[in-house]
């Protein structure tokens, strides 16, 4: 590799590297040459390979259906024969945009993966795999099919939606159903390679608007609230999104039940600030009951404290009153004893 390396670097096209500009340290790498009499795999095909590029919308090749080989030259001839039937010449034709070409290989991508993921939640669902097991599956698929985070989510959470039933009756044990599931495979949606509560709550707003599962979105939604899966100011960025409305949908209908789903919201949010409201209350209601305690504690001990003092008044004054009585009787025993001497004299 190092000698081809070297070999092409040495027998650059100066015309080519001029068009690259003056300063720049680029190689330009020669088209691959293909031997005709060589038999090589559809997939080995150089111009296949160019197909299979990310980020190569292969505009300059001239392309074809399958089973037809065409050539540049071949075309500039087919220029002469104007007056042909167009039917005839059907399989020469280039296609009109490359770039469609490439989209639609990336839908089909996607849609294969999308198959992959839902064989591979269906095992875990089936045999009970654990959330980490199922996970690793899931990131190997999308390294596999080279896919972005959002469309492993959009997967993850379209098979938790759906594995839900749906429980005529409703109530209760519509919301028990939820809850089973939620809490057995909800923590999935987070072990996928990344977190995005936001982009959780979005995605699940486009599955269950474009479902049958569209009245269950906001027991859907108050499931991962309790498990944790999404916050309450995730739930609070998603409602303040233009494209939570639905204004961005082209469909009436999708636009509707996208406004359905963010009444909902709407309805989470009321109940979260009602929640906060009643919480201050009570916190204020707990200070001023505490504040009652202390002011009743300190009238309770106020009587006691001045009968404390009154008692130690009185009994300093007692105390007082003993010390000059000995000091009285001290005094009346020196004047006895001065008489007692003076008459003796």
């Amino acid at each position: 590799m190092d000698s081809d390396y070297g070999e092409i670097e040495a027998n650059q096209d100066p015309d080519a590297l001029k068009r690259l500009g003056p300063d720049n340290n680029a190689i330009i790498w020669p088209q691959p040459s293909i031997d005709e009499d060589e038999e090589i795999d559809e997939v080995e095909h150089p111009i296949n390979l160019r197909l299979m590029r990310l980020g190569d919308d292969a505009s300059d090749l001239y392309l074809s259906d399958v089973g037809s080989e065409t050539s540049e030259s071949d075309l500039d001839d087919d220029d002469h024969f104007d007056d042909s039937d167009p039917s005839s010449s059907v399989t020469s034709l280039p296609l009109a945009n490359t770039s469609n070409l490439v989209q639609q290989a990336d839908e089909a991508a996607i849609t294969e993966f999308q198959h992959e993921v839902k064989l591979s939640l269906d095992r875990a669902f089936a045999e009970g795999h654990s959330v980490d097991n199922a996970s690793v599956e899931l990131k190997t698929l999308r390294m596999a099919h080279n896919v972005p985070l959002r469309r492993v989510r959009e997967a993850v959470v379209a098979a938790i939606v759906n594995r839900i039933k749906i429980v005529e009756s409703g109530g209760p044990a519509q919301r028990q159903e939820i809850a089973v599931v939620v809490s057995r495979w909800g923590d999935l949606i987070d072990k996928i390679g990344g977190v995005d509560a936001t982009e959780t709550i979005e995605v699940l707003q486009e599955c269950c608007a474009s479902s049958e599962r569209l009245p269950l979105f906001g027991q859907i939604l108050a499931a991962l609230y309790q498990e944790d899966v999404v916050e309450e100011e995730d739930i609070r960025a998603w409602h303040k999104r233009p494209q939570s409305r639905g204004d961005e949908q082209k469909s009436a209908t999708l636009q509707n039940n996208f406004q359905k789903c963010w009444n909902a919201g709407a309805f989470m949010i009321k109940q979260f600030d009602e929640q906060k409201s009643d919480e201050e209350s009570d916190e204020e209601s707990d200070e001023e009951d505490t504040l009652a305690k202390q002011t009743r504690i300190k009238e309770k001990a106020a009587p006691a404290s001045s009968t404390t003092t009154t008692h130690r008044e009185s009994s300093e004054n007692s105390s007082e009153e003993s010390d000059d009585g000995a000091e009285e009787s001290e005094e009346d025993e020196v004047e006895s004893d001065e008489l007692s001497e003076n008459e003796s004299a």
